[in-house]
C-alpha cells in the first residue's frame, strides 16, 4: 500500500515529503520503500505535493477497483 508522510529536518530545517510503499515481506514483516523523496523550504508548499501525491494514489486505487469489478463480471 503507498502512502505519504512530511519530516521537518531540525527545527529550522527543509520539509521533507515521502512517497512510501509498505509490503509484507510474507514473514510478518512490513517493509517500507521510498519511492519519492522531495524537499521544501516552505511547509506550505511540502503540504500542497502531498495533497497531489494521495490524490494519485486515490485515483490509481478507484482505477485498480474499476478494473477488478470489470473482470469480475466477465
Amino acid at each position: 500500500m503507498r502512502h505519504t508522510k512530511i519530516n521537518q529536518n531540525g527545527s529550522d530545517g527543509r520539509y521533507m515529503v515521502w512517497l512510501l510503499q509498505t509490503d509484507n515481506d510474507g514473514l510478518g514483516n512490513k517493509i517500507e520503500t521510498v519511492i519519492e523523496m522531495k524537499d521544501f523550504a516552505q511547509k506550505a508548499r511540502a503540504k500542497n505535493y502531498q495533497r497531489k501525491l494521495e490524490t494519485e494514489i486515490t485515483h490509481d486505487r478507484t482505477i485498480n477497483q474499476e478494473i477488478q469489478n470489470t473482470l469480475n463480471k466477465i
